[in-house]
């Protein structure tokens, strides 16, 4: 008896799921939170990738994949020379990564829905442009950390079954630099994604 409750209980969750699978893209502002000896602003940058969903009555779960670019433009403050005092320089960090994404949306009504979830990044390069006395260049995919692992909250709207448009925050938790001081990410994403279901 418990066990066809359970089968009719499995059975119509089923019925009532959805499942979608789709491409997502969009435009993206991207800056980097540093402890410390450096400020800087968010920066465009843009993002693609795929995503699936799940939707039973007003909660979807849902798992996307995407390439983007994270980075930031700002100034540090750091020596010029050992025997010389910090000047302050401006940089320009470019970060290629694939994050995947897990969250939870919950649907309000007409379509709008809330979310929020965690993030995985790996990331595949990193490159810093120095400027002010001089222009350099450096390459620290070798000395940062591969990974990047964070929060994330947004909104989302479905203009209709297989088009929707969203906005998300992603807060980083983990240092990326694997230097003395901590470097976060901070990405703001606005997008669309349709569903080939």
């Amino acid at each position: 008896m418990k066990k066809s409750i359970l089968i009719l209980m499995l059975l119509s969750i089923a019925a009532n799921a959805q499942v979608k699978t789709g491409l997502k893209a969009g435009a993206a502002l991207t800056k980097l939170g540093f402890e410390k000896n450096a400020s800087g602003k968010f920066e465009p940058s843009y993002y693609a990738g795929i995503f699936v969903s799940y939707k039973f009555n007003r909660i979807e779960p849902e798992f996307d994949i995407v390439y983007t670019q994270a980075g930031d433009i700002g100034m540090s403050n750091l020596r010029k020379t050992y025997e010389e005092q910090n000047v302050n320089y401006k940089h320009d960090y470019d970060i290629n990564m694939v994050v995947e994404s897990l969250s939870l949306k919950f649907y309000i009504n007409n379509g709008f829905s809330i979310k929020a979830g965690g993030y995985y990044g790996q990331i595949l390069s990193v490159k810093q442009e120095i400027s002010g006395y001089g222009t350099r260049n450096y390459d620290l995919t070798d000395y940062w950390y591969k990974s990047d692992a964070g929060v994330l909250l947004g909104i989302s709207y479905n203009a209709t079954k297989k088009f929707s448009v969203d906005a998300r925050y992603m807060y980083g938790l983990s240092d990326m630099s694997g230097g003395t001081y901590a470097v976060q990410n901070r990405m703001l994403n606005f997008g669309a994604s349709y569903s080939f279901l």
